[in-house]
Protein backbone atom coordinates (compact mmCIF):
# COMPACT_ATOMS: atom_id res chain seq x y z
CA UNK A 1 0.00 0.00 0.00
CA UNK A 2 1.49 3.46 -0.78
CA UNK A 3 1.36 6.34 1.51
CA UNK A 4 -0.63 9.33 1.40
CA UNK A 5 2.89 11.46 0.01
CA UNK A 6 3.29 9.24 -2.58
CA UNK A 7 -0.48 9.31 -4.59
CA UNK A 8 -0.14 13.07 -3.97
CA UNK A 9 2.78 12.58 -6.37
CA UNK A 10 1.64 10.24 -8.87
CA UNK A 11 -1.78 12.62 -9.31
CA UNK A 12 -2.40 15.97 -11.03
CA UNK A 13 -2.93 18.19 -8.23
CA UNK A 14 -3.32 21.34 -10.20
CA UNK A 15 -5.09 24.14 -8.60
CA UNK A 16 -8.83 24.84 -9.54
CA UNK A 17 -10.65 27.84 -9.90
CA UNK A 18 -13.73 28.31 -8.36
CA UNK A 19 -16.49 30.47 -10.18
CA UNK A 20 -15.45 33.04 -7.25
CA UNK A 21 -11.37 33.27 -7.81
CA UNK A 22 -12.08 33.68 -11.96
CA UNK A 23 -11.50 37.03 -13.47
CA UNK A 24 -15.06 39.10 -13.83
CA UNK A 25 -15.19 41.47 -16.65
CA UNK A 26 -16.92 44.60 -15.23
CA UNK A 27 -19.80 46.24 -17.37
CA UNK A 28 -17.40 49.11 -18.33
CA UNK A 29 -15.50 46.46 -19.69
CA UNK A 30 -17.95 44.56 -21.82
CA UNK A 31 -18.98 48.15 -22.79
CA UNK A 32 -15.67 49.34 -24.38
CA UNK A 33 -15.30 45.75 -26.03
CA UNK A 34 -18.56 46.20 -27.88
CA UNK A 35 -17.56 50.30 -28.62
CA UNK A 36 -14.42 48.99 -29.98
CA UNK A 37 -16.54 45.82 -31.92
CA UNK A 38 -18.98 48.48 -33.42
CA UNK A 39 -16.13 50.95 -35.22
CA UNK A 40 -13.72 48.15 -36.32
CA UNK A 41 -17.17 46.62 -38.45
CA UNK A 42 -17.97 50.34 -39.26
CA UNK A 43 -14.48 50.73 -41.00
CA UNK A 44 -14.45 47.81 -42.83
CA UNK A 45 -18.05 48.41 -44.27
CA UNK A 46 -16.67 52.15 -45.26
CA UNK A 47 -13.83 50.31 -46.50
CA UNK A 48 -15.66 48.15 -49.16
CA UNK A 49 -18.41 50.95 -49.68
CA UNK A 50 -15.61 53.26 -50.90
CA UNK A 51 -14.64 52.04 -54.05
CA UNK A 52 -18.56 51.00 -55.03
CA UNK A 53 -19.49 55.00 -54.51
CA UNK A 54 -16.60 55.85 -56.60
CA UNK A 55 -17.78 53.77 -59.54
CA UNK A 56 -21.62 54.60 -59.00
CA UNK A 57 -20.23 58.35 -59.39
CA UNK A 58 -18.06 58.34 -62.51
CA UNK A 59 -21.49 56.49 -63.82
CA UNK A 60 -22.89 59.08 -66.77
CA UNK A 61 -26.71 60.01 -65.95
CA UNK A 62 -27.24 59.24 -69.33
CA UNK A 63 -26.54 56.34 -71.74
CA UNK A 64 -26.02 55.87 -75.42
CA UNK A 65 -27.16 53.06 -77.82
CA UNK A 66 -25.56 52.95 -81.62
CA UNK A 67 -24.97 50.05 -84.42
CA UNK A 68 -25.90 48.89 -87.39
CA UNK A 69 -29.31 47.96 -89.43
CA UNK A 70 -28.22 44.63 -91.70
CA UNK A 71 -30.52 42.35 -93.82
CA UNK A 72 -29.48 38.42 -93.25
CA UNK A 73 -26.65 39.07 -95.92
CA UNK A 74 -25.31 41.85 -93.42
CA UNK A 75 -25.54 44.34 -95.99
CA UNK A 76 -26.57 47.73 -94.58
CA UNK A 77 -30.10 48.76 -94.93
CA UNK A 78 -30.00 52.47 -95.81
CA UNK A 79 -33.33 53.81 -95.58
CA UNK A 80 -34.50 51.60 -92.34
CA UNK A 81 -35.95 53.48 -89.74
CA UNK A 82 -34.93 52.53 -85.54
CA UNK A 83 -37.67 53.14 -83.24
CA UNK A 84 -36.72 53.60 -79.66
CA UNK A 85 -39.18 52.73 -76.82
CA UNK A 86 -39.51 53.95 -73.12
CA UNK A 87 -40.93 51.58 -71.68
CA UNK A 88 -41.93 53.95 -68.63
CA UNK A 89 -44.07 56.33 -70.64
CA UNK A 90 -44.39 54.14 -73.79
CA UNK A 91 -42.93 57.65 -75.45
CA UNK A 92 -41.31 56.37 -78.74
CA UNK A 93 -38.32 58.08 -80.60
CA UNK A 94 -37.23 57.41 -84.02
CA UNK A 95 -33.44 57.50 -85.55
CA UNK A 96 -32.96 57.32 -89.07
CA UNK A 97 -29.75 55.51 -90.45
CA UNK A 98 -26.87 56.50 -92.96
CA UNK A 99 -25.76 55.56 -95.76
CA UNK A 100 -24.15 52.79 -94.41
CA UNK A 101 -27.10 51.88 -92.21
CA UNK A 102 -25.65 53.48 -89.11
CA UNK A 103 -27.57 55.01 -86.18
CA UNK A 104 -27.17 56.64 -83.11
CA UNK A 105 -29.02 58.02 -79.96
CA UNK A 106 -26.89 59.73 -77.15
CA UNK A 107 -29.94 60.77 -74.88
CA UNK A 108 -30.94 57.40 -72.98
CA UNK A 109 -31.53 57.72 -69.25
CA UNK A 110 -29.84 55.22 -66.97
CA UNK A 111 -32.96 54.18 -64.93
CA UNK A 112 -34.97 53.57 -67.92
CA UNK A 113 -36.31 50.30 -69.82
CA UNK A 114 -36.09 50.68 -73.28
CA UNK A 115 -37.49 48.63 -76.24
CA UNK A 116 -35.50 48.75 -79.66
CA UNK A 117 -35.90 47.76 -83.22
CA UNK A 118 -35.83 48.83 -87.09
CA UNK A 119 -38.44 48.72 -90.01
CA UNK A 120 -37.38 48.58 -93.50
CA UNK A 121 -40.26 48.46 -96.05
CA UNK A 122 -42.88 47.27 -94.01
CA UNK A 123 -41.10 44.85 -92.02
CA UNK A 124 -39.54 44.65 -88.37
CA UNK A 125 -36.40 43.18 -86.80
CA UNK A 126 -36.67 41.58 -83.55
CA UNK A 127 -36.90 43.68 -80.69
CA UNK A 128 -33.70 44.67 -77.93
CA UNK A 129 -34.29 45.53 -74.38
CA UNK A 130 -32.00 47.71 -73.20
CA UNK A 131 -32.16 47.06 -69.56
CA UNK A 132 -31.61 49.77 -66.53
CA UNK A 133 -30.43 46.90 -64.93
CA UNK A 134 -26.96 46.93 -67.49
CA UNK A 135 -24.18 49.02 -66.34
CA UNK A 136 -22.44 49.75 -69.31
CA UNK A 137 -22.60 53.37 -71.08
CA UNK A 138 -22.69 52.31 -74.64
CA UNK A 139 -25.41 49.88 -76.14
CA UNK A 140 -24.07 48.07 -79.39
CA UNK A 141 -26.53 46.73 -81.38
CA UNK A 142 -27.04 44.39 -84.87
CA UNK A 143 -30.64 45.05 -85.77
CA UNK A 144 -31.43 42.60 -88.93
CA UNK A 145 -34.78 42.14 -91.13
CA UNK A 146 -35.39 39.65 -93.50
CA UNK A 147 -35.37 41.54 -96.49
CA UNK A 148 -33.20 41.37 -99.75
CA UNK A 149 -31.18 44.49 -100.45
CA UNK A 150 -32.27 46.43 -103.94
CA UNK A 151 -29.77 48.84 -105.68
Amino acid sequence: MQSSDELNLCTNTAPIMSHATMPQTTSLQRRRFLRVGILLGLCALMLTAAPRLRAAEKQSPVREVEGRVLNNNDEPLTNAIVHIRDMNNMKELTVFVDENGYFRYDELVRTVDYRVWAECNGKKSPEKLLSSFELRDLFQLRLRIDIPVTK
